[in-house]
């Protein structure tokens, strides 16, 4: 009767505790793993930043590089067309030497 009753009540209230318990040692486990997570994603996105500097970094000293083969090459078709005039000049002064002589 009564103890039955009694000792009834104590189980469903030691389950209801162990439950509660169970849940929140879930819910515990849980959160941590939301929290492991969190910093992977914090890292991971920590990581992409860091390429994404490198590349616009990467991509300045490649505009850069492009940018001094363009003047390199421009100072050489210069140098090319002053070679040319100065030996078209030597040719003209020859030709002009040997007229007069």
């Amino acid at each position: 009767g009564f103890t039955e009753h009694l000792n009834q009540l104590k189980k469903r209230y030691d389950d209801e505790v162990r439950g509660k318990l169970g849940l929140e040692i879930q819910l515990k486990k849980a959160e941590m793993q939301v929290k492991n997570l969190q910093e992977e994603v914090n890292q991971l996105r920590g990581r992409v930043q860091e390429f994404e500097a490198r590349e616009v970094e990467n991509g300045d000293k490649e505009e850069k590089l492009r940018e001094a083969f363009v003047e390199i090459a421009r100072l050489r078709e210069h140098s090319v067309t002053v070679g040319h005039y100065l030996i078209d000049s030597a040719v003209k002064n020859e030709a002009k030497k040997e007229e007069l002589l």
